[in-house]
């Protein structure tokens, strides 16, 4: 799908009414679309943790806009026709308003994007993917969820999985923080302690990672040294992020 295509596919499935948006860029390819609200626009934003100083300003200086409501004037704007007559039908139970999204990478093997929204008065987050891989990816994550919010502190709570044509959504609160300062950090430690598991020790080399491990350790001298060094090592399984 085009970025276009992929936008009026979200907006669909979240019951938007025709209406405008605007479009943040980058390198020619929609990164956010932004609602006509305010609040809205801010929560989308937040969605975005540029890593690079020229990008950093950039969405701080769009944060100042859209706290005044002038992303209308910063942006140009798209129009959403709403739903045609052939095309698949919203989200049924959502009552979403101030939709906002990050699109995802055009490089990804999974079309994607994160939506922020309105429902029933709270702001909520999901991730949409599109097609059977995408699919088979958030049902996994919404497995892990659902097992981990059990047993471990600080995981996102799991409020739904949805199916629409190609298209699954999964929806969870829309979380907020603020980076812990290293004098502060007794909060973080305990959390991350809750993430050891009861599972028994075992050797680093039964760990999924071990092998991307010892591939990046070989490439440098002295690496094989390392490698068996950590190789007897025992340790602990944690609950960890999946991302590679």
């Amino acid at each position: 799908m085009t970025d276009k295509e992929t936008i009026d596919h979200v907006l669909r499935l979240f019951g938007m009414l025709p209406g405008e948006w605007v479009v943040l860029k980058r390198n020619k390819r929609a990164l956010l679309v932004l609602p006509r609200d305010a609040e809205g626009s801010l929560r989308a934003m937040n969605l975005y943790q540029p890593q690079r100083l020229q990008a950093r300003v950039m969405i701080s200086i769009m944060r100042w806009g859209a706290q005044l409501g002038l992303q209308r004037l910063m942006l140009p704007a798209i129009r959403y026709h709403g739903p045609g007559h052939t095309e698949s039908a919203s989200l049924d139970d959502l009552n979403a308003d101030a939709v906002g999204i990050l699109m995802g990478s055009p490089e990804h093997r999974v079309q994607r994007a994160i939506v922020s929204y309105r429902h029933n008065k709270q702001w909520e987050v999901a991730k949409v993917s599109f097609g059977p891989v995408g699919a088979g990816n958030l049902e996994q994550e919404a497995k892990v969820l659902s097992e981990l919010g059990a047993i471990s502190q600080g995981v996102p709570r799991l409020l739904g999985l949805h199916f629409a044509g190609d298209a699954t959504v999964l929806r969870m609160p829309y979380l907020t923080g603020k980076t812990i300062p290293q004098s502060e950090s007794a909060d973080a430690l305990a959390l991350l302690e809750n993430w050891i598991t009861n599972e028994a020790p075992k050797t680093i080399v039964e760990f999924s990672e071990w092998p991307h491990i010892e591939t990046a350790l070989s490439g440098f001298e002295g690496g094989q040294r390392i490698i068996d060094r950590m190789a007897s090592h025992y340790l602990r399984p944690v609950v960890c992020h999946g991302d590679k």
